[in-house]
């Protein structure tokens, strides 16, 4: 757990939908309090995590110590970032977008319940998205990959 990072909420953009604290499994927010997201546990957070942040609809979230540069998708005006622990992009060779998922309008890290319940099967050939294309042709360049991925 962190000792020098923790999120902060701005109370002016914050809708208190309660999202961040139903997502944080490790109880830095107080439940009692839900949907008002008050930081009992700063301590608790998980160093460099922007799970909670990462979820907020209005990018209300974020983080004291944070050095990696995120700013909150919902707040963002550029939605097509890489995330900032940068593996992908190391592995490819350039700046590429390949964990972002989008579910109606809101873009997310990891896919939610809903983008998993509300996404019907097509039927369909996949044809493989650009950003993918992109981090394969990379990687396949970038012979001296090291991370165990091939």
């Amino acid at each position: 757990m962190a000792k020098k990072w923790y999120p902060v909420v701005d109370i002016l953009s914050c809708v208190e939908c309660g999202t961040c604290v139903n997502f944080c499994s490790h109880g830095v927010y107080d439940k009692k309090k839900s949907p008002a997201p008050v930081v009992i546990h700063p301590e608790y957070c998980v160093d460099h995590c922007h799970g909670c942040g990462i979820k907020c609809p209005v990018g209300a979230i974020t983080y004291v110590g944070d050095d990696t540069g995120w700013v909150p998708f919902a707040a963002s005006k550029n939605s097509e970032v890489e995330l900032s622990c940068g593996c992908c992009s190391d592995i490819a060779g350039s700046n590429i977008d390949c964990r972002v998922f989008e579910y109606e309008g809101i873009i997310y890290e990891v896919p939610t319940k809903e983008i998993l319940t509300d996404t019907e099967p097509i039927d369909v050939a996949y044809v493989m998205p650009e950003n993918l294309k992109h981090f394969y042709e990379g990687k396949n360049r970038n012979s001296s990959c090291n991370c165990g991925c091939k």
